[in-house]
């Protein structure tokens, strides 16, 4: 890789380093995302994000990325405890910001969100390694192997 000054770089283009990536290149930084995986392998259960982070997800512009990348909202949540009866609750109406849980397949969402961060003018490389960062004159250096 050749030597290019970034704004930000993110190690690692998962949930959270392709939205930051995303939302900044957005507002106009340089941002370089460096992704270790060529294909997003599903290593990750309990796909689910909490009712309160709803809000989060569309303030950041990303929810409708990963409701088209296959999420879904889950409207109802029924919790049985050492035996109890099960108790159910409709989340949009008892939970402060009035929204679901949403579920999804992670390998399915972070592909699609590391293509949002693509085309929002993100520089992203896969197959990347990052395998030094040195601090240098208030600058950071990354040495990085591989990568598309």
């Amino acid at each position: 890789m050749t030597s290019t000054s970034y704004d930000i770089i993110t190690i690692g283009g998962g949930l959270g380093g392709a939205t930051l990536a995303k939302v900044m290149a957005e507002r106009g930084a340089r941002v370089l995302v460096l992704e270790s995986e060529t294909n997003f392998k599903d290593r990750v259960r309990g796909e689910a994000m909490v009712s309160w982070g709803l809000p989060e997800i569309q303030e950041l512009g990303t929810y409708e990325i990963m409701k088209a990348a296959g999420g879904r909202d889950v409207e109802w949540l029924e919790v049985a405890v050492a035996g109890s009866e099960p108790e159910r609750r409709h989340l949009r109406t008892t939970t402060d910001s009035g929204t679901p849980r949403f579920i999804f397949n992670h390998p399915d969402i972070q592909e699609a969100l590391l293509e949002a961060a693509s085309d929002a003018g993100a520089l992203v490389r896969r197959g990347a390694r990052v395998r030094r960062l040195e601090l240098e004159h208030r600058k950071v250096i990354a040495t990085v192997d591989g990568g598309d």
